[in-house]
């Protein structure tokens, strides 16, 4: 399955939500990289402010080289979620997407409802 990645921006959310599908290379997961950068500077306002949505569900297994290529890309510090949610689908899936990124301001969703909820509740404790 060819991969795709598909990138939304809510600037009254300050949200960047992505999509991935299929089977990535190195070089889609650092245009990733490329585009992701990209969309959270169109947000605007202070550093490290967004908030960000990625869905794994429809991800293929991904190779190590793809997997660092995406540690890489997610992983860059001035461009780090104030919170950030995976969508994952199996459990091979969550297992690869923790090891692209664990920390504690990640969190991992079986769907998107109760990521976008995690994402709302904190929303919620920064204007209060």
């Amino acid at each position: 399955m060819q991969a795709t990645q598909t990138i939304r921006v809510d600037p009254h959310r300050k949200l960047v939500a992505i999509t991935l599908t299929g089977f990535f290379d190195v070089a889609g997961a650092t245009q990733l990289a490329i585009d992701a950068k990209a969309a959270i500077d169109s947000l605007a306002g202070p550093r490290n402010q967004h908030l960000t949505l990625i869905d794994f569900s429809d991800c293929k297994t991904q190779s190590q080289d793809v997997v660092a290529a995406f540690q890489r890309a997610l992983g860059n510090p001035l461009y780090a979620a104030r919170r950030l949610a995976f969508i994952t689908g199996s459990s091979l899936s969550r297992i690869q997407a923790r090891r692209v990124l664990n920390r504690d301001t990640a969190r991992w969703f079986d769907n998107r409802r109760e990521a976008e909820a995690w994402l709302g509740d904190d929303r919620s404790a920064q204007s209060a």
